[in-house]
């Protein structure tokens, strides 16, 4: 028995350690490779490897978008470190980091708002078309709702 376990002993403080840094920075490129990817980017590994180790994007949206994505995360790896609180200013400093250089101001119905700086959607944007369609339908719908027993 105690045999054993000093052969176990052994093959477990042979083994190779998992969690040595090129190890982590690879599981790290590796998640946000693949949120990336989840965003409908097909930007080869390769390049995002490329921009995560030199820091610097290429002159393409996507590689931008990458590069912006790889920003976000440093910043919540310095907020995490820092234990700062998970709070509204934190989520708009990340959303100006995501979109740093692929955001840009955009003007609605209700107002104009910076996504490269942070700023949220105001309120409800709506199509001016829908209410053409309201009144195109009402006739319809009181039509058909005056033929149902509940509504009369």
């Amino acid at each position: 028995m105690l045999q054993d376990y000093l052969t176990l002993r052994q093959a477990y403080l042979t083994r190779p350690d998992t969690r040595t840094q090129i190890h982590q920075n690879y599981v790290r490129n590796l998640f946000l490779y693949e949120t990336f990817r989840l965003g409908g980017h097909n930007l080869p590994p390769t390049i995002f490897e490329n921009i995560v180790s030199t820091g610097k994007p290429q002159s393409t949206e996507t590689t931008r978008q990458a590069y912006d994505l790889w920003q976000a995360w440093q910043y919540c790896e310095k907020q995490a470190a820092l234990r700062q609180p998970l709070d509204l200013s934190f989520v708009r400093a990340v959303s100006a980091r995501i979109m740093k250089h692929t955001g840009g101001e955009t003007t609605t119905s209700v107002g104009r708002y910076d996504t490269s700086l942070g700023d949220f959607r105001l309120g409800e944007d709506y199509d001016e078309d829908t209410l053409w369609l309201i009144s195109v339908k009402s006739p319809s719908c009181s039509t058909i709702c005056a033929g149902l027993p509940m509504y009369n």
